[in-house]
């Protein structure tokens, strides 16, 4: 009978000790400080605004513009970086789900992003709790998404300055580039 308890309060014990790890480990892993998301329709009601909740069906041309907007906000109690040492990193992967090569260097293609300039030492370069950063990119400017296909891409950025810190991803974008207009041919 001795045994039996002996082995009901070890049991007990071992219950308790692996819930407070859980509940520890748990507790320890810190909430991430911003969300990162990614469209890649405009706003049907604001030409100059993106559509972060209907990204679904997205087709284009080969060779035309493909434009897409990255999104931060920070979702914690204190100010962040807007922007990480090396910034954002674009994983876009064709229909095999390997990674689409980047173009050459061409200066005639050469289109940055857009966004606000900021002054360095100052609040410009910090997000304060509940503020969002924006940032568009034409996806097609530097990376070949010139055969069609269906491609997806994704952003991530790491959560501080540090490479070794946690990365956050953003959604994936599932997007599908048809053929080339034919040419009109005149009689």
């Amino acid at each position: 009978m001795k045994l039996i308890h002996a082995l009901l309060i070890l049991g007990s014990l071992s219950v308790i000790t692996s819930t407070q790890f859980a509940i520890t480990q748990e507790a320890s892993m810190p909430k991430p400080p911003f969300k990162l998301e990614i469209s890649g329709r405009r706003d049907s009601n604001d030409p100059s605004g993106w559509d972060f909740a209907n990204n679904a069906g997205i087709t284009l041309r080969a060779g035309s513009m493909f434009e897409f907007c990255i999104r931060k906000t920070n979702v914690s109690d204190h100010e962040i970086d807007k922007w990480s040492a090396g910034g954002p990193t674009l994983d876009l992967l064709d229909s095999s789900g390997h990674p689409v090569k980047r173009r050459e260097p061409n200066p005639s293609r050469a289109i940055t992003g857009g966004g606000p300039d900021m002054l360095v030492g100052t609040k410009d370069n910090k997000l304060q709790p509940g503020e969002t950063r924006m940032q568009w990119s034409p996806l097609s400017s530097d990376l070949d998404i010139s055969q069609p296909g269906t491609y997806t891409v994704q952003e991530s950025e790491h959560v501080t300055n540090d490479p070794a810190s946690p990365v956050i991803k953003s959604n994936i974008i599932t997007f599908t580039v048809l053929p080339p207009d034919a040419p009109s041919q005149q009689p």
